[in-house]
């Protein structure tokens, strides 16, 4: 399954090296010997890794992983990377982008699906009805949904909501908050330039903030 080349080289050396050093800050949970390809949860077969050093290993498994049928789960795995949830912080290049998009296209381009498994597929949704179907605009959440959500919430700190994942959520959250500020504060500097250094026949002409699409926007 596997070919020994430099690729295997380079990513038995990232992981040798992540297995004996301490490492703090932000990192992903990555399996050595992928599950698709037979790995477990154990944790001899865990290693924490940085974002970059997790994309790299799964590209580099692309490289040294030789029958087909294996190397189109390590495409497809490498191309879930241009996704993201909440708890994740991957920012990626443009280039890394690109080779994580066309790895998927490689990975399912002329892929056959058997007609049972199209039926198991299409069968679960014939007959339903789209939730969402006759409605348009945003929709209103029920009484009952708004006590389930404030049930699930209130009264509940950070950790108890997130557990481990607290701390960066709340430092996400700052940040968030201190971009915002950044912003408003800019721009309430740059309104007050304009109005101080602009020629009066020409502030004449601009619109009032009640009719800026700006201040409708914020």
């Amino acid at each position: 399954m596997f070919v020994e080349n430099k690729y295997k080289k380079w990513y038995d050396n990232i992981i040798d090296a992540a297995k004996k050093r301490e490492i703090s800050g932000y990192t992903e949970k990555h399996h050595i010997i992928p599950k698709s390809l037979g790995g477990s949860n154990d944790s001899a077969n865990l290693v924490a890794l940085t974002a970059r050093e997790h994309y790299v290993c799964h590209w580099l498994l692309t490289k040294f992983v030789e029958e087909t049928y294996y190397q189109m789960k390590m495409k497809n795995a490498l191309g879930r990377f241009v996704q993201q949830s909440r708890l994740q912080e991957r920012n990626l290049t443009s280039r890394q982008f690109e080779r994580a998009r066309k790895a998927v296209s490689e990975a399912n381009t002329g892929r056959h699906y058997s007609a049972e498994l199209r039926n198991r597929m299409s069968n679960p949704a014939k007959g339903r009805t789209p939730w969402n179907k006759g409605l348009t605009g945003a929709q209103q959440c029920s009484e009952e949904n708004k006590k389930k959500l404030s049930d699930l919430y209130t009264g509940k700190s950070f950790e108890d909501r997130f557990g481990n994942n607290a701390e960066q959520i709340k430092t996400r959250v700052s940040e968030g908050k201190k971009r915002t500020h950044c912003w408003h504060d800019r721009k309430s500097t740059l309104s007050s330039y304009s109005s101080v250094n602009e020629p009066e026949h020409e502030r004449k002409k601009r619109p009032s903030s009640k009719d800026s699409s700006l201040s409708k926007m914020c």
